[in-house]
């Protein structure tokens, strides 16, 4: 497998390829192409380097499942960062308990989760950032690509186990790491331009991350 490339890198030569196919479905009628999906996530990718982000850095992103919170992930990407999933229903002691362990300074989410956050993490110093609010409100310009500052050896991903034999543990994942396991997956099941995957998995899960990612 490509032991030099990030899955940020696989992602833009996919955009290069398909700018025009759907990237994203979202119900019946509302989907992104790549080149939409692409311009959306470089929006919010410049918005957060404005805010200081950068590479070894961990985004707390708390979203339900919908195409704002694939374009927050990809996001926090695009700006060098790694992104930890928080389940919007998940207890208050454990969202304390998973910013303060990852060390975690933003929260991507989205409006509706804006003011119960705040209450929740007041004490904390931690920005919150709307998704929608942050894409409403950006300068076109922003849709411009980033100069790529991932490099393999640099944290994607930060999930956390269940804690059911004690604290929850916060595992670490490579962006290297990633490419290896989709090249796999690639190999012994190839998908192509016909194929959909269905999102199922809660992004909390590990499984979650090839859904995400496998068709970049």
């Amino acid at each position: 497998y490509p032991g030099d490339s990030t899955v940020l890198e696989l992602f833009q030569a996919q955009v290069d390829r398909s700018p025009n196919l759907p990237a994203i479905w979202w119900g019946e009628n509302e989907y992104l192409t790549y080149s939409q999906y692409n311009q959306k996530a470089n929006l919010l990718g410049h918005i957060l380097r404005k805010h200081g982000v950068g590479t070894e850095q961990v985004i707390a992103v708390l979203m339900e499942r919908s195409i704002e919170m694939m374009i927050g992930i990809l996001s926090v990407w695009k700006a060098g960062a790694a992104y930890m999933p928080i389940g919007p229903d998940f207890p208050e002691e454990r969202i304390h308990y998973m910013l303060e362990d990852s060390g975690a300074q933003i929260i991507l989410t989205q409006e509706k989760f804006k003011v119960q956050l705040k209450a929740q993490v007041t004490d904390m110093g931690i920005q919150i950032i709307s998704v929608e609010e942050m894409m409403l409100n950006a300068d076109d310009f922003l849709v411009d690509r980033l100069s790529p500052i991932c490099q393999p050896d640099h944290l994607a991903y930060l999930l956390y186990t269940s804690g059911s034999t004690g604290k929850p543990k916060g595992v670490m994942i490579e962006h290297g790491a990633l490419v290896n396991r989709l090249h796999w997956m690639q190999k012994q099941y190839p998908i192509g331009p016909n194929d959909v995957i269905l999102q199922k998995t809660p992004v909390t899960f590990d499984v979650s991350v090839w859904e995400l990612f496998w068709w970049s």
